[in-house]
């Protein structure tokens, strides 16, 4: 049963986050103008390979602070009392942590469709100056910017990258 249990939380784990990225780089194209999914998926891979050597590190520095004993039988109360509390609070703690980042993270289907719909408009000639009100209230709500500092009017756009070379991106908002 536990084997089970470890499977179905591993596999949330792992995969939520994964499904939640791919939708993370049309956010940042409003706010860029560049595809940038590599820079993404390097993030994501190197915060699941740091957090995968973390939580083994953490458990052991636990364990031995509860006075865990390698190769014996029994156990001391303390150790197991410890072990037992740091999964317990562990998983309360990142519960926790993942209920107040869903609650903030307003990326859903429908604000996706709009980002989406916004991005093809501005991609095919539309001007910013034409947005509708839903268009403009749904970015600002998913980048935290004001749509006026979108499609690249931001420091985050890397504005003398761009003066020197037309990528794909900047020809496709031409």
């Amino acid at each position: 049963m536990l084997q089970v249990t470890w499977g179905i939380s591993n596999s949330g784990t792992g995969y939520v986050p994964w499904t939640v990225y791919t939708f993370i780089p049309d956010v940042d194209e409003i706010i860029t103008k560049r595809r940038r999914e590599g820079l993404f998926a390097g993030t994501m891979t190197f915060a699941r390979k740091t957090t995968s050597a973390l939580a083994p590190f953490l458990t052991g520095f636990v364990l031995e602070k509860a006075g865990f004993v390698k190769g014996a039988t029994v156990q001391s109360q303390a150790a197991t009392n410890g072990l037992v509390l740091y999964m317990v609070a562990g998983a309360c703690i990142l519960l926790l942590v993942a209920f107040i980042t869903t609650y903030f993270f307003k990326l859903n289907k429908d604000t996706h469709t709009i980002l989406n719909k916004e991005i093809q408009r501005l991609a095919n000639g539309g001007k910013m100056a034409d947005v509708d009100e839903e268009t403009r209230k749904a970015a600002e709500k998913l980048t935290g910017f004001k749509y006026e500092q979108l499609c690249g009017n931001n420091t985050l756009a890397f504005q003398e990258d761009r003066k020197e070379s037309k990528g794909i991106m900047e020809k496709k908002y031409s």
